[in-house]
C-alpha cells in the first residue's frame, strides 16, 4: 500500500510514538488530516473503539502492538486492512525503483547498520540509518525518493513480522538470531518466522545475505530461502584480518572491527552489503578504518588503576552477553548482570556463561539474582548487588591491575532505568567518578 492508495479513506493510526507522529505529518501534508483517526491503547474504552474502527477504511499500525493485543485482534475479527509505515515507505521506494538496505537478527544490527553507513561515507555515497535504529523511515521520505540517498533499515522483529510479500527490502542481512521478545512473539519459532520475513517476502532478483546462525534458524522452522552465506570459504569470509570474497581479497580489518568476534562479523556483513554496491575495496578498508563503534555496545570506557571497563549496557538477552565474553581471558574477566525478567531464560545458555569460569560475577535485580545460582562455578565468585552503583563499587575494589570488567546485563532495563542508553549513561558516569 502507498500514499495514494489513501487517498479519500477513513484511516486509523493505532500508536502515537516517533513513527505513528511521522506517519500523521506526512498524511496531513498530503491533504489527509480531516480523515486521520489517531488510537492509543492508554485509557481507551473498548467499546468506543470497536465503534470507530467500525469506521476506518485501513489502520496503519505502530509495531510495538504484539499480536495478542486486544486492538489487533479486533482488527483482524472486524477484516479491517492494516499496514505499518514501514510497509508504505518500503512500497513508496519500490514502485520508485530506489533501492533499499535492510538488517535485522537478534544482535549486531546496529553496529551493522551504522558501519556500511561509515563505509558508504567513506566512498561519498550518501545514506541514511534509519528504522529501529534511531528515526522512522516515513520520516524521511520525500529525501529517499529523490533517488541519490541509500536508505539503510535497521528492523526489529516487531517491523519484520509486518513486511508484506514483495516488500521487503531489495538488498537485505539476516544476522544471528537466538531467542528474543519472548513477551511479544508466542513463542521461538514465530520470532525466527519473523525475522526470516525480510529474506522470503523481497521482490524479485533481490539479493540476500545471511550468517550461518541465521540460516540454522530459517532452518529449525524448515525454511530454506536462497542467501548468500556470509563467512562461507566462496563469499565473505576472513583470514586473519582480511576479508576476501571467495579467492579475491576486498578489505582489511583496523581498529574497532577488530576487537572481538562480534565485530568481525558485522564487518563482514557490511562488507559483503558495501561490495554488493560496488564500492572500492579500499574506500571500504577506509571506512572499516574510521568506525569507533556505537555507545553502549562492547565500548571500552578506558582503564582506572589499571582495570578495563567496557560497557555493554545494550545486551539484552543471555545469548548477546555470550557474545560479548567471547574472547574474553576468564580469570581476569569480571561481568556485572542482570536487570528485568522479560521471559524466563533458556538455562542451557547461563550454563555457557558458568562454564567460562570468570573471575567474578556481580549480580543485580531481577535476573542476576534469580539466576545467580546457574552461574557460579568452581572458579567464579558469584557477588549480589543491590543495584548498578553498589556493583561497579565493589567490583572496583575487588578486582586488580590487568582485569576487565564489562556491564553486559542480558536483560531489559525497564526494571531500573528508562531505557538501554540510560542505563549504560549511569554505568559511564559511575566509571567516570572512579577515574575522577
Amino acid at each position: 500500500m502507498n500514499i495514494s492508495e489513501l487517498k479519500g479513506q477513513q484511516i486509523g493510526i493505532l500508536g502515537f510514538g516517533l513513527e505513528g507522529k511521522a506517519m500523521h505529518r506526512l498524511l496531513a501534508e498530503c491533504g489527509q488530516e480531516a480523515n486521520i483517526t489517531v488510537f492509543s491503547d492508554e485509557g481507551a474504552d473498548p467499546a468506543m473503539v470497536r465503534q470507530a474502527f467500525g469506521r476506518l477504511d485501513v489502520l496503519i499500525r505502530s509495531p510495538g502492538f504484539r499480536p495478542s493485543h486486544p486492538f489487533r485482534q479486533l482488527a483482524e475479527e472486524l477484516d479491517l486492512v492494516q499496514t505499518t509505515a514501514t510497509n508504505i515507505f518500503l512500497s513508496e521506494m519500490r514502485q520508485a525503483g530506489v533501492p533499499c538496505i535492510g538488517i535485522t537478527g537478534s544482535g549486531g544490527k546496529s553496529t551493522t547498520s551504522s558501519l556500511v553507513k561509515a563505509i558508504f561515507d567513506a566512498a561519498n555515497v550518501e545514506s541514511l540509518v534509519l528504522g529501529n535504529i534511531g528515526e522512522p523511515a516515513i520520516q524521511y521520505l520525500d529525501v529517499c525518493l529523490r533517488g541519490d540517498v541509500l536508505p539503510i533499515l535497521e528492523l526489529s522483529s516487531f517491523q519484520c513480522a509486518d513486511l508484506e510479500r514483495g516488500n521487503a527490502p531489495a538488498v537485505a542481512c539476516l544476522l544471528d538470531i537466538f531467542p528474543d521478545h519472548q513477551d511479544w512473539h508466542p513463542d521461538y519459532a514465530h520470532y525466527v518466522a519473523a525475522k526470516a520475513r525480510l529474506v522470503t517476502h523481497q521482490p524479485e532478483g533481490a539479493v540476500a545475505f545471511a550468517t550461518s546462525s541465521a540460516l540454522a534458524a530459517l532452518a529449525s522452522i524448515g525454511l530454506d530461502p536462497h542467501c548468500v552465506e556470509i563467512g562461507a570459504a566462496d563469499a565473505w569470509h576472513l583470514r586473519g584480518d582480511d576479508i576476501y570474497c571467495a579467492d579475491d581479497r576486498v578489505a582489511k580489518l583496523a581498529g574497532y572491527c577488530r576487537a572481538s568476534s562480534n565485530a568481525r562479523q558485522s564487518a563482514l556483513a557490511a562488507v559483503a552489503i558495501a561490495d554488493h554496491f560496488q564500492v572500492d575495496g579500499a574506500l571500504i578498508s577506509n571506512g572499516i578504518a574510521s568506525f569507533t563503534g556505537l555507545a553502549h555496545r562492547n565500548e571500552s570506557l578506558g582503564m582506572h588503576r589499571g582495570i578495563h571497563w567496557i560497557n555493554d549496557s545494550a545486551s539484552k538477552t543471555c545469548d548477546s552477553t555470550v557474545m560479548a565474553l567471547q574472547g574474553a581471558a576468564p580469570s581476569r574477566t569480571a561481568l556485572i548482570f542482570g536487570g528485568l525478567e522479560r521471559a524466563p531464560y533458556n538455562v542451557g545458555v547461563l550454563d555457557e556463561v558458568r562454564a567460562l569460569g570468570l573471575k567474578y560475577i556481580f549480580v543485580l535485580p531481577e535476573t542476576g539474582h534469580k539466576y545467580a545460582q546457574h552461574l557460579k562455578g568452581v572458579d567464579t565468585e558469584v557477588v549480589y548487588c543491590d543495584d548498578l552503583t553498589e556493583a561497579v563499587s565493589i567490583a572496583s575494589s575487588r578486582l586488580e591491575e590487568g582485569d576487565v570488567c564489562v556491564f553486559s546485563p542480558g536483560a531489559p532495563s525497564y526494571n531500573a532505568y528508562g531505557s538501554l542508553a540510560d542505563r549504560g549513561e549511569h554505568f559511564r558516569k559511575l566509571v567516570e567518578r572512579l577515574m575522577g
